[in-house]
């Protein structure tokens, strides 16, 4: 389970330009409250995550938020960037 505070790294790789690439992604995570979303007609309470992720390269730094059920721990709603500088993505 994710607890205030918790941290994670990891290595990404992908192709850019047909040249393969490569960074390290730490996140660190805080809680940021209760929400209630309406999914279908039904109130679901969520805990509210947020996610602060630093890449290596390029140094960049983003935000990701995730809304997850309080009862049964499933992430029913998340905005996330799919790399940094990109759009975000709502799910």
């Amino acid at each position: 389970a994710i607890k205030d505070g918790s941290r994670w790294t990891r290595d990404i790789l992908w192709s850019e330009d047909n040249h393969f690439r490569s960074a390290t992604l730490s996140s660190t995570f805080s809680f940021a409250g209760l929400e209630t979303l309406n999914i279908a007609g039904r109130n679901v309470l969520c805990n509210v995550w947020q996610e602060e992720v630093t890449s290596t390269r390029p140094e960049k730094q983003w935000q990701n938020t995730f809304w997850v059920d309080s009862a049964t721990g499933q992430v029913r709603q998340s905005r996330q960037m799919l790399g940094a500088g990109v759009i975000p993505v709502e799910m």
